[in-house]
């Protein structure tokens, strides 16, 4: 997709006896400009192959299929005593939209984890299978964290690690019962924090049974190696020949690759910036008051163009909360705001005590 010539694209007025197909494996949250800049230029394709199951040409970067055949055994290539580190990561994009590196330098405070690349101490080039050897040997867990919150998008980050004795631990926009295993991974947004998350993965890593549990799976399925980009699409073009298919995602439209009813936003959730504080730090309730409205009163963008889509609920600048919203102009919806919403709870032992919000 980012490498789509606009000059050279066809348009609605200029059929050509010719499949167009627009080939994006990248997240929304990375590929949000090249998809402005396709669908308000009218380019027309006629098949879309990513990721998604709702594409023309499904194309995910792995499957898990199980077998036909009699059960296989599993037995762990490493001796458990053996793996005495806990949690690996190999990492080099340390800036993301689903702000990963936030979560993990907070679940880096209550268990050891390891990061390999551009983004940590350690050094192991990914393509080096050798690498991923070493890490099998020495380690329990592998944080198999995606860069976006995006519904369906699941990458190589899991399936390339599902030939090792490692726990992946996934982090995505994914629903990953669907597409893995019972019981074949750990899933931090199941838990509450990177603290809860810690103490279960210190609770797996101290039990050898619980542990090689994870990996039992192995002896009722399989990964499957996919076939290429060109493979796949020539799959597509015998099939159509046969069944005389019609795509699903003739025209690129805004709803492919938004929510209905939002305004600026790509379908991928909000991500959460977790911040610990190790020093405390002392303000009055006047002070955090005038953050908090002058914020909420600076953040307002100007009017967004509605594109058909239907706002359910919207904020009035001038203090009503409608549930009708307003309308400039036929095509014009209400501003949007970014709200900044401060707070603080207090527990012990566990136990919620205090709370407050503002």
């Amino acid at each position: 997709m980012r490498d789509v010539p606009t000059d050279r694209i066809r348009t609605k007025q200029s059929r050509q006896i010719q499949k167009w197909i627009l080939l994006n494996l990248e997240s929304p949250a990375q590929t949000w400009w090249w998809k402005w800049t396709l669908y308000r230029s009218g380019y027309l394709f006629d098949w879309v192959h990513s990721y998604r199951p709702d594409s023309d040409i499904y194309d995910p970067y792995g499957k898990i299929v199980k077998r036909n055949s009699s059960v296989v055994e599993w037995k762990p290539k490493y001796e458990f005593t053996m793996k005495n580190k806990s949690v690996a990561w190999m990492v080099s994009h340390c800036e993301t939209a689903g702000k990963r590196e936030d979560y993990v330098a907070e679940l880096k405070t209550f268990i050891d984890v390891d990061i390999y690349g551009r983004c940590g101490l350690y050094k192991c080039a990914k393509s080096n299978m050798n690498c991923l050897k070493m890490i099998e040997k020495n380690y329990k867990f592998y944080l198999s964290f995606e860069n976006s919150i995006c519904s369906h998008y699941v990458t190589e980050k899991l399936f390339r690690i599902l030939d090792y004795d490692l726990i992946p631990v996934v982090f995505g926009g994914a629903n990953y019962s669907s597409i893995m295993p019972p019981h074949s991974y750990i899933d931090a947004f199941n838990y509450s924090s990177p603290f809860e998350l810690s103490l279960y993965l210190k609770e797996i890593a101290s039990n050898e049974a619980k542990f090689n549990s994870y990996f039992k799976w192995k002896e009722n399925y399989f990964v499957v190696s996919l076939p290429s980009y060109f493979c796949v699409i020539c799959d597509k073009l015998a099939q159509e020949q046969r069944n005389q298919t019609t795509s699903k995602t003739s025209q690129i439209t805004e709803k492919y690759w938004q929510y209905d009813g939002s305004l600026t936003t790509p379908p991928c959730s909000e991500s959460v910036t977790f911040v610990l504080f190790k020093k405390p730090i002392d303000f009055s309730f006047e002070e955090l008051k005038e953050l908090h409205d002058a914020v909420y009163e600076q953040d307002f963008r100007e009017p967004q163009a509605r594109n058909k889509r239907r706002v359910l609920r919207s904020y009035d600048p001038n203090g009503e909360d409608d549930s009708v919203p307003p309308v400039r102009g036929d095509d014009l919806c209400c501003t949007s705001a970014g709200v900044l919403s401060i707070g603080y709870e207090v527990y012990f032992n566990g136990v919620l005590i205090s709370e407050k919000r503002f």
